[in-house]
């Protein structure tokens, strides 16, 4: 089973989002959909045919960050155990994977329930994405921090350290803003926000806060680059659990099941525990 370099993951999940923003945004304009001044990356999306690509290709970015998420907890988790890092360590690290899970899980909320259809499920997903998503970022702080005199030095340290102050700051700052310019906007259709609407100076910082949270995101995925060069994913394994019914399997030399070192020592009328399957 060939599986391709683990940096390959964070590097495309980095290079997909922004394209797929910046793609939605020019052809939304395009068409009218969403002013060209300072949207929202969901007003962007609102409708289609803007809205198709971006639910196709954030969803398999979401999936790309879960995965990367997942790499970087094996990572970690590896380094912990190498060097007999505590309990709270290791609690730490598992936190952090769900997390993790938890912001890409987000992710594709925001990306099939958009603002003008389901709005509170669109704002539950982006709190989740952003909100978690900076929570995530602290447990990398924290990771980086155990790891920086083991794995690499401090100068990732300070920059994602850097960057999860930025998003802990610009989250809430997103957040009032928008709420505050949402109340003194005098129109109907937030996705063609205009300077005399009202509140547009509120809208602004709102916006600009969340493009600029979108890219501390972008960059702290691409700060484990360095990091999963030096790391390798072997092929898995697949486990199978035989009863004795079964056990004549492992006579017969047409199956394709491997016969486990341990299955041959059973002689008891419990199940046998697994025969393993190359992958």
């Amino acid at each position: 089973m060939v599986i391709p370099p683990l940096h390959y993951f964070p590097v495309a999940t980095a290079i997909l989002f922004p394209v797929t923003f910046l793609a939605t945004y020019s052809l939304s304009v395009f068409l009218g959909h969403t002013e060209m001044d300072w949207p929202y990356i969901s007003d962007t999306s609102a409708y289609p045919p803007e809205s198709c690509i971006f639910s196709q290709f954030v969803n398999l970015g979401a999936f790309l960050v879960a995965i990367t998420v997942y790499i970087r907890y094996k990572q970690v988790q590896e380094f912990y155990l190498s060097h007999q890092m505590g309990v709270a360590s290791h609690r730490t690290n598992q936190v952090g994977l769900i997390l993790g899970w938890i912001g890409a899980l987000g992710i594709s909320i925001v990306a099939n329930f958009q603002e003008t259809s389901v709005f509170v499920v669109h704002f539950i997903g982006a709190m989740m994405a952003f909100g978690v998503g900076t929570l995530y970022l602290w447990t990398q702080v924290y990771a980086s921090f155990i790891l920086c005199s083991l794995s690499h030095g401090r100068i990732l340290l300070y920059g994602r350290a850097l960057l999860a102050i930025i998003c802990s700051i610009g989250f809430p700052l997103m957040l009032s803003c928008g709420v505050i310019a949402a109340q003194e906007f005098r129109k109907k259709d937030k996705t063609k926000w205009q300077p005399e609407d009202g509140g547009w100076a509120w809208h602004v910082a709102s916006t600009s806060t969340e493009w600029i949270i979108a890219t501390c995101f972008f960059l702290v995925l691409l700060s484990f680059v360095p990091e999963f060069k030096k790391i390798w994913l072997d092929s898995p394994q697949i486990c199978v659990r035989l009863t004795h019914r079964d056990a004549r399997l492992f006579d017969d030399p047409e199956q394709t099941i491997f016969r486990s070192t341990y299955a041959d020592s059973v002689t008891s009328t419990e199940d046998i525990p697994a025969a393993v399957v190359r992958a």
